[in-house]
């Protein structure tokens, strides 16, 4: 019933689901019990979309799908054209076929209408709009590429999720040219599973300094997340905060992963209850600098400074007539949640600032005029704080928070030099970007700041993804 043939294919089909090689010794035990399951579950579950140059097709093919298949697999180097968000409410894998030597992995990116405007629709934009209950949804060996191929416009990001405890897993992936946040929480009890992959260059609006990253969530106007697992990834360049947990999560894990290049946090200063960081490079992180006017004026830090780990004391949780509990925000918190017993771990990470982000630390003070709609004119000032109020794993608070006694515990933290090979181009293109932003409150003055598309592209292409990708995350062998 099955020739070599038909297995080697039924391996490869494997191999494109799972990520993985079987080991042929294992696979010769398992397919006697599995041939006839395999063999019926792939016909009926399993669509291989065929590559279309038309837009539209990826999305029109799923929502549209009379069967329902359960797995969609696209084709690897190919580029799939999208028109609008994929709905869905239902189990669903998009997986794309593991690229021969010298493709690019199968690559989904907008495409404008006819007349050049965004055909995605709400807030955010995404590739994939998840509304549904106990469902699982799967992005698998793609290039998320949020830039539409003209760059006529960008999209917000991969996928919101707005159902009921859904289950969002992210691996093998890409994730690029988004214009804010990638993953966000706005359902309740949401999974969040990122691994394996890479988050990359946000593009964000001119002006737009502070919001974005890789996941928002957990409280206040987002959904509420129950499980987040951040692992063996890498989140670069990205203006905002890396993750945002904003109240808890049920279990939290960020391992193995490099963040490089954050202008805010790797992890949001408020928050991150039942969360382990650990194993991480946290490198040119804060790199927007911490200034008096961001305290005074943006409230973006905490008078003294924050460090690379840092995190706030949370007030007790205020209770109304009705038994409802809220966060000192007026937010209605998750169950559980427990500002006296936080359970967050950070342990055997390695942060270091280069020097470029250091001598931008020890920026002149400088000052610029604004004059308002009745001509008067005001004078601002700006002064950076203390290099070692910037360039520190732990401030007073985060310190004062340990040692209270509400379960926040950290050790083995290295501050030393990974000797990365990672290009110092794309931290250069940053601070250059965040200095057109300081020196005058917040204005974008220079090219190519004055767009979206300002991002370092070692080929100086904004829209479409070099590939292989040109950052290096290596490190030198000795560190």
């Amino acid at each position: 019933m099955f020739n070599n043939s038909k297995i080697n294919s039924l391996k490869a089909l494997i191999k494109t689901i799972t990520g993985t090689q079987m080991n042929i010794k294992y696979f010769n035990v398992i397919i006697f019990l599995l041939i006839t399951h395999l063999s019926v579950a792939f016909s009926q579950d399993t669509l291989l979309i065929i590559w279309s140059s038309e837009p539209g097709q990826l999305e029109e093919t799923i929502m549209n799908d009379g069967e329902q298949h359960d797995v969609y697999v696209l084709q690897a180097d190919k580029v799939y054209l999208q028109r609008t968000q994929i709905q869905i409410g239902r189990d669903i894998a998009i997986v794309g076929e593991v690229p021969s030597e010298g493709q690019h992995p199968a690559t989904i990116q907008p495409f404008p209408n006819d007349d050049g405007s965004s055909g995605f629709s709400g807030w955010p934009t995404v590739n994939v709009e998840t509304e549904g209950e106990n469902i699982e949804v799967v992005l698998r060996n793609l290039l998320l590429n949020g830039a539409s191929v003209d760059g006529s416009f960008s999209i917000g990001g991969a996928v919101t999720a707005r159902g009921t405890e859904e289950k969002i897993i992210i691996d093998h992936c890409v994730l690029t040219n988004y214009e804010h946040v990638q993953m966000l929480a706005l359902g309740t009890d949401t999974d969040f599973h990122f691994t394996n992959s890479v988050a990359k260059s946000n593009s964000a609006q001119p002006g737009q300094q502070f919001w974005g990253g890789l996941l928002w969530g957990g409280g206040h106007w987002m959904g509420t997340m129950d499980t987040v697992i951040i692992q063996n990834s890498s989140i670069m360049n990205m203006t905002g905060e890396a993750v945002v947990i904003y109240t808890q999560v049920d279990y939290g894990l960020i391992d193995q992963c490099t963040f490089a290049n954050i202008t805010c946090s790797p992890v949001w200063y408020r928050g991150q209850n039942n969360l382990t960081v650990k194993n991480n490079l946290l490198l040119n992180t804060r790199s927007h600098g911490q200034s008096l006017y961001d305290i005074n004026y943006w409230s973006l830090w905490q008078p003294g400074g924050n460090g690379t780990m840092s995190i706030m004391t949370q007030p007790p949780i205020s209770v109304d007539g009705d038994g409802n509990s809220f966060d000192e925000y007026g937010g209605e918190v998750q169950d559980g949640y427990d500002p006296s017993n936080r359970n967050i771990n950070w342990h055997n990470n390695v942060w270091w600032n280069q020097q470029a982000l250091t001598d931008f630390m020890q920026r002149d003070p400088w000052a610029w005029d604004v004059v308002d709609g009745d001509g008067l004119t005001t004078t601002y000032h700006d002064t950076m704080l203390a290099l070692e109020d910037q360039n520190r794993w732990l401030d007073d608070s985060t310190e004062s928070v340990i040692n209270s006694g509400v379960g926040v515990d950290e050790w083995n933290n290295i501050n030393s030099d990974p000797g990365i090979n990672l290009s110092g181009e794309y931290l250069t293109r940053q601070l250059e970007r965040t200095w057109d932003f300081r020196e005058d409150g917040g204005q974008m003055d220079y090219e190519p700041f004055t767009s979206k598309w300002w991002q370092y592209n070692n080929d100086g292409d904004p829209y479409n993804e070099e590939w292989p990708l040109h950052e290096d995350w290596s490190y030198d062998p000795n560190t």
